[in-house]
């Protein structure tokens, strides 16, 4: 079975959990202490995916189910319904990012780093902007974040800044980030 547009291929990724299971049922796994640690967290990588597909193909089946039965009730309440519909629709949208942070770093923490361009004192103060602004969705997202080195600007902003950023996925969600951020003034 294919899903998500070839993404997402139960079938292969079942077949590689229970082969990775089986090398992990090895008693000879432990002699090796680092593969057996790049084994077991392959293991955990390939079953959360898997387990949140299940979850939510259940939960549907469970929605469908709770519908038909509101439906043969005259004068139902769909609070209920919408509910559950509600959580399916968390359940779904959980199990979407882990297929689009599928990659081997994305869920490991990172470093963010911030260089203003040419243009003095403007460019200065944008760089301090994007900081907090960083800081900010870092804070929004539950991540935790340190301040590794900041140089200030004269006036104001910032020459350079470096911000550790630990939590699950911050990477992930932080690498498309990359590259030149400009702001532009329109005058009136």
């Amino acid at each position: 079975m294919s899903c998500s547009g070839g993404h997402f291929d139960l079938d292969a990724k079942k077949t590689e959990l229970a082969e990775l299971e089986k090398q992990s049922n090895s008693s000879s796994l432990w002699n090796d202490p680092d593969n057996a640690r790049k084994l077991t967290q392959r293991i955990s990588r390939l079953s959360e995916p898997i387990n949140k597909y299940n979850k939510v193909f259940q939960d549907l089946g469970d929605l469908a189910e709770l519908e038909e039965m509101l439906e043969e009730e005259s004068g139902t309440d769909y609070e209920e319904l919408q509910a559950e519909a509600m959580r399916f629709n968390k359940e779904l949208n959980d199990w979407e990012f882990l297929q689009m942070l599928s990659g081997p770093d994305d869920r490991r923490n990172c470093i963010l780093t911030i260089h203003p361009g040419a243009g003095g004192t403007e460019s200065a103060d944008w760089a301090g902007m994007l900081m907090r602004m960083y800081l900010r969705y870092v804070e929004r997202r539950g991540f935790q974040s340190e301040v590794i080195d900041l140089q200030p600007a004269d006036q104001a902003g910032v020459k350079s800044v470096s911000i550790e950023v630990v939590g699950d996925f911050a990477f992930g969600r932080l690498k498309s980030e990359i590259g030149v951020h400009r702001l532009v003034r329109i005058s009136p």
